[in-house]
């Protein structure tokens, strides 16, 4: 737009987070029910889930799906309900990579015995770092010449090529003390809507970090999901901010 590019699906799980917390407080205990508490936020997370997939951008709609999900259950919504939420995403994302034929190709490799190449230069930068990596040789060059996507998809590869196991293992736990330190905000603050918008904001940066984890060491197929504060993304990166800003208020207002 006029120069200035931006990802829609990161703008769609910013207000996804606010609008289910809002939503949940509101309603209360009465999310166990399923049609007048349940159902409303779900139709709403399959919307959001529609419009992000004709981007296309399937991974992120998984995400925003699943996060729905996720969040609801911690507030209070049955399983059975979360469970039988799920297949109408599971068909929804079958039909929308059998849609586009890249998306297909890419599943294809992804369960080719060989691997991908992506995936293959990812293991061989991961692995050439050792144990604390080839930073003091001043990097490694790999992820410049032969890791695709080296700043976004693949970051953790690189991470390893220069810091080995010991930065991997460095970012990893300082990921999980990021998380676990917005669980404990949500269960110290007294306010609903507070509380479920920590419970969205942990449990996103949860999913965003496994997906992209995952499909660095190869476990996941590649989604374009970024590691968050890691990886490189300007729509990412503010939303994060953002949502860490309205986290360090809600400390702010309860302390």
């Amino acid at each position: 737009m006029g120069g200035f590019s931006f990802q829609p699906s990161e703008f769609a799980r910013f207000s996804i987070i606010l609008y289910a917390a809002h939503f949940l407080a509101k309603k209360g205990n009465k999310i166990i029910n399923f049609g007048t508490g349940f159902l409303p936020l779900y139709l709403v997370g399959c919307l959001f889930f529609l419009l992000v997939v004709a981007e296309p951008d399937i991974g992120s709609a998984i995400l925003i799906v699943v996060t729905v999900l996720t969040i609801m259950y911690i507030a209070g919504a049955k399983i059975f309900h979360v469970i039988l939420g799920i297949f109408p995403v599971i068909a929804g994302t079958i039909l929308a990579v059998l849609i586009y034929p890249s998306k297909v190709h890419r599943l294809m490799q992804f369960f080719n015995s060989n691997g991908i190449f992506q995936v293959q230069q990812s293991l061989i930068a991961m692995g050439s770092g050792g144990l604390f990596g080839k930073w003091a040789q001043g990097g490694g060059s790999y992820k410049n010449l032969f890791l695709p996507d080296a700043y976004n998809d693949f970051i953790l590869s690189g991470l390893g090529e220069d810091f080995g196991f010991m930065g991997i293992f460095v970012v990893t736990v300082a990921i999980f003390l990021l998380i676990f330190s917005i669980f404990r905000i949500a269960l110290w603050v007294k306010d609903d809507f507070a509380r479920y918008v920590c419970v969205g904001a942990g449990v996103s940066v949860a999913y965003q970090s496994m997906v992209n984890m995952g499909t660095a060491v190869g476990i996941l197929p590649s989604k374009g999901i970024t590691l968050p504060f890691v990886s490189y993304g300007g729509t990412s990166l503010v939303i994060n901010f953002a949502i860490f800003g309205i986290l360090l208020s809600i400390v702010s207002r309860n302390a």
